[in-house]
This record gives C-alpha cells, sequence and structure tokens, in this order.
C-alpha cells in the first residue's frame, strides 16, 4: 500500500473513530461498529477514488467482499437512519477538511489525543490475544508435567527422593523427567 494511501486511511479512520465516537479498527460485530466500519466504506470509496477496494478492506482488517456486501446495504443502514446519517456527514466534513489541511501540522490537542487513544486501543486487543495464546500455552504446559511427575513417581520412588525433587528448579524437573522417561522405555524393553 502507497504512503499516501496509507495516510489517507489514517485521515478517515480517525474521522469516522471521531464522528462516531468509537474505535472502527476493534474488531467486533456489534451494530455500532458495522455501522461505522460502513461509513468508512462508503467515504474511502466515494472520495478518495484512487484508493481501492482492497486498501480500504485491508485498513481495517477486512477483505473487498465484506465492503462490497455492507456497501450494497447502505441506503438502508445509514442514510435511513438520522443517527449515523449524521455521523455519516460529519465524518465526510472531518475527512475533507484533514485532507484540505484545515488541522495540518497544527492538530488539536484533542485530535491528536484520539489518534494515540485509537492506535492504544489496538495495541491493547492484539496483547490481550497474545496473552490469551500464551495462557493457553502454558495450561499446557503444566499438564504435560504434572502427567509425566504422575507417571514417573507411579514407578515407587521414596520418600526422600521426592524431598529432594521438589527442591529442584523447574528445568532442572524437567530434565529429570525426559531422563526418567529414557530409562522407563529402557526398562520396559
Amino acid at each position: 500500500m502507497r504512503q499516501e494511501v496509507k495516510q489517507k486511511l489514517e485521515i478517515l479512520t480517525w474521522a469516522v473513530s471521531k464522528a462516531a465516537d468509537i474505535n472502527i479498527a476493534r474488531d467486533t460485530r456489534a451494530a455500532g461498529f458495522v455501522r461505522a466500519r460502513l461509513i468508512y466504506y462508503k467515504i474511502g470509496l466515494d472520495i478518495a477514488p484512487q484508493i481501492t477496494l482492497t486498501d480500504v478492506a485491508k485498513y481495517v482488517g477486512r477483505t473487498h467482499a465484506t465492503v462490497l456486501f455492507h456497501i450494497a446495504h447502505f441506503d438502508r443502514d445509514i442514510a435511513s437512519d438520522e443517527r449515523w446519517n449524521q455521523v455519516y456527514l460529519e465524518s465526510k466534513r472531518l475527512f475533507e477538511q484533514r485532507l484540505e489541511g484545515y488541522y495540518g501540522e497544527n492538530e488539536s490537542v484533542e485530535d491528536q489525543l484520539v489518534k494515540r487513544t485509537i492506535a492504544l486501543a489496538d495495541e491493547v486487543e492484539t496483547l490481550r490475544v497474545e496473552l490469551k495464546e500464551a495462557h493457553a500455552e502454558v495450561k499446557l504446559k503444566e499438564e504435560a508435567v504434572e502427567n509425566a511427575v504422575k507417571e514417573f513417581f507411579s514407578v515407587g520412588v521414596n520418600r526422600d527422593f521426592f524431598l529432594l525433587w521438589s527442591d529442584l528448579s523447574d528445568s532442572n524437573r524437567e530434565n529429570m523427567l525426559m531422563k526418567a522417561k529414557v530409562t522407563l522405555k529402557l526398562q520396559k524393553k
């Protein structure tokens, strides 16, 4: 995506997010977010013709098919709804003003904060997903270690060894478990 296109889509995202008072890049299907993204799609395709359908879609993590589907419902979902029509008109106005340089380098503090808030919200969402994946991975590893310990101690290890085991670090325990599994497999043969 060309830098100029990316800048225009960033301005458009800011304008719609500000007018709708929500972060349109947030990955949710809640009605308000869907309608705000529809406004983004419509303005992106109408006002900035040098921006492709794919560019508009990718910038907010969607596909061109999603954009086409929603654009077909613009009149039903936005134009016929007074509140969302006002959000559309305000988004369009903010976008055009920003493009014409009304704010330029002298962007208001409020606008800077809105932009930063949107970026931080996106970062928080990414971190939540990463944290959820990390928790799942840790849980799997904990279960594997627990099962290995149960298997290891089911062979009949004495109490002194168990006390020694509890004093070992996690990495030493894993090494011991691996050695025990190999030994058990060799003994069974």
